[in-house]
């Protein structure tokens, strides 16, 4: 019989993939017999039973009472709610099936009016497009910015220059050990700032932006 005591010692919290679930006990090698009953793991010193019946009593690891009648109200609830889960997941694939249906019946009744609007939203975007070019055009010939009617033009400018020169130069005035492109670019954007730090080799190149105002014409 399992001697008195050892039965207080098991904990189902010891149970671990290195040493006894006796609690007391502190072999912590991998050397270990498994129960399949109470699913914890045993050394050889506390693996067997006198009798030899088994390697000790399951029956004595399993919860209390209140343990038990919680862990039973736990699987209901769960399958409980597994169950309208699944429901209410039906209920949304018919309808998804619903919509999708009518989407391809509005589909269907409004095919020339659908036609008619996308061919219409095309050629706005056309006449946008060769606005905007207009507006440019009319920048570069001119130099003019403010061209009437709402119409204008932003001019973006960005520095452009040669990455490893700018890494050879960081180096060479010992401002980084690893090149940050964003802190460089906060320089190079400046003309004050590169004139002052020698900086020869960014050019600063500007893009026109056409702006469309509300403005009617």
């Amino acid at each position: 019989m399992v001697e008195d005591g050892l039965k207080e010692e098991l904990t189902q919290a010891a149970q671990r993939d290195w040493g006894c679930a006796v609690a007391s006990c502190s072999y912590s090698g991998g050397d270990l017999y498994f129960c399949g009953k109470c699913q914890l793991r045993y050394c050889a010193q506390h693996k067997p039973l006198a009798d030899g019946s088994d390697w000790h009593r399951c029956s004595d690891l399993q919860p209390s009472p209140g343990l038990a009648a919680l862990k039973s109200d736990w699987a209901v609830a769960r399958a409980t709610a597994q169950t309208f889960r699944e429901m209410l997941d039906a209920r949304y694939a018919e309808m998804d099936a619903q919509i999708e249906a009518l989407r391809q019946q509005f589909n269907a009744d409004n095919a020339e009016l659908i036609a008619e609007a996308t061919s219409a939203e095309e050629l706005a975007r056309r006449s946008e497009q060769k606005l905007r070019a207009a507006i440019v055009d009319q920048y570069r010939a001119t130099g003019a910015r403010q061209l009437g009617h709402g119409l204008s033009v932003q001019v973006r400018r960005k520095p452009q220059y040669d990455v490893k020169a700018a890494e050879e130069w960081a180096r060479k005035f010992g401002l980084c050990v690893v090149f940050d492109r964003k802190a460089f670019d906060k320089i190079a954007a400046k003309a004050e700032a590169r004139a002052a730090l020698k900086i020869s080799f960014v050019e600063e190149v500007e893009t026109p932006v056409a702006v469309i105002g509300k403005e009617e014409i």
